[in-house]
Formats: structure tokens, sequence, C-alpha cells
């Protein structure tokens, strides 16, 4: 892993770095060794997951961050609807902020302090607070929050997901009528587990370093591999990073024109 990094710093041909590795040793080393994106306070790990309606929804942080400022918050909008737009081709991406409730008010500092930030960011289509049991609803595209609360997020859903396919499982094999009817809905059974299986869906970009960083689970096959090159390649070609920085910038700006006015 540190000789990718260093090749990845030193090597201008060379775009993105892909790593199915330790998570923290990434993190470090991409952050210490590769630099950040000018203006970003920190980067953090945006994973996708599937939703009901068919599409994805990126969580941004899932774990770089555990404690964190509003603007760090802002900042996951920015990189992470840039991320989205050129990875993806979701033009103007449903940004939602993780909150206990969908009401204005609810929340603690953080989140209060961040709400109104995120209203008036430019470049975000914030629609305001996401409660948890909506994550897979289809109706956002990007949630951000904290890296302690977006990892218990990804891990609560991913788990819930993966035991309530196993509880189906054992309850068919009770008696032998619903091992007939499971004969029958086998294909929706494989469609049903193809839909949650993380290998469709590449891995973790870390956003906010100077040179593409994704991060695979542990227990990658070459399809989840391969997902991950397409990714990378998406960003670079997209000038994702690029974009980012623009963002970043005209966010740096924006008080100053106000304070001009």
């Amino acid at each position: 892993m540190v000789k990718a990094i260093r090749l990845l710093r030193e090597d201008p041909e060379v775009e993105a770095l892909i790593s199915i590795g330790s998570t923290g040793a990434l993190v470090a080393g991409a952050t210490l060794r590769l630099g950040r994106i000018r203006g970003i306070r920190r980067p953090a790990f945006c994973p996708i997951l599937p939703t009901m309606q068919g599409g994805i929804v990126g969580v941004c942080d899932s774990g770089a961050n555990v404690d964190i400022q509003p603007e760090q918050l802002q900042q996951f909008a920015v990189m992470g609807s840039r991320y989205l737009e050129c990875a993806f081709g979701i033009q103007s991406p449903r940004v939602a902020l993780l909150n206990i409730g969908v009401e204005t008010e609810k929340g603690d500092d953080l989140r209060k302090t961040a709400f109104p930030l995120l209203q008036n960011t430019p470049g975000v289509n914030f629609v305001g607070n996401m409660e948890s049991r909506d994550l897979l609803s289809g109706n956002y595209d990007l949630v951000v929050c904290d890296g302690f609360a977006g990892n218990v997020l990804i891990k609560t859903t991913e788990g819930t997901a993966l035991e309530l396919m196993k509880k189906l499982k054992r309850d068919i094999y009770e008696k032998s009528v619903y091992k007939l009817g499971a004969l029958l809905l086998k294909p929706v059974f494989r469609k049903e587990k193809d839909f949650f299986d993380y290998q469709n869906y590449g891995g973790s970009v870390l956003l906010g370093c100077e040179k593409l960083v994704v991060k695979g689970h542990g227990s990658s096959g070459p399809k989840a591999v391969s997902k991950c090159i397409e990714q990378a390649w998406r960003m670079a070609e997209s000038g994702m990073n690029r974009r980012i920085a623009a963002s970043v910038a005209e966010l740096t700006a924006a008080p100053q024109k106000d304070g001009q006015n």
C-alpha cells in the first residue's frame, strides 16, 4: 500500500488507487502522503447503497471522521454531490442531513447549526433532514453525517438485510409446502440476493484527497474490484477532483462576496 500511494503521488500518469487493504492505513497514508484538495478540511468516505426505486444513495461520511464541525458537513455535501454527478451521472443530487427527525428544529447542536449552512450552500440541492429508516427509500441521492453515525447507519442497514434473508431461508425450510413455493420463487430470491450484493456497487471513495482513492471491501472478489476500477475511471475521465476544488473555492469565496455587499 505504501508503494502504491508513493506511485500515485509521484507519477502524474497514475490517476487513482484502488485498495482492499486496511482502512485505517489507507486513510492515514492517503491523507498524509497525497494531501488534500485545497480548502478541504478532512477527506470523507462515501459508500454507495441500492435503493428500493432501483437507484443508489451515497452516505458521506461513513467512518473517516468521528468528531466534526458543521462546516465539514457542508463540505461533505459539496464533495458527495460532485461525486454522484461525475461517477453516476446524477444531475443535482438530492442531499439530506441524517437526523432523528425530519423537522427543521430537530437534532443536536451540530445538526442544528449545519442545517442552515446546507440550505445556503452553492451547488448543493439540499432537501432537508432524513431519518435513518428512509435511507433506502429512493427519496434521497446523498446523505451527509458524521463518520460515527454514518458507519452505524451503513452497517445496521446491511446487517438487517442479511439477517432478514437468513431468517427467510430458515422459515422456508420449516415445511415442504414452503420449499415448493420457494422453488417457484427461486428467480425472485436470486434477484433479491443480487440486489443486496455489495460487489455490484463498487467501493467507498475517499473524497477530498489530491488523487483519487477507492476503498474496496476486504472480501472483494473480481467482480467488486472491476466495479471499483470502473468507478475510478469515471471519476478520472470527468475531472471530479477539479470540479470539487472549484466548488470548494466558490464556497470559500461566498461569505466574502456577501460581506462586500
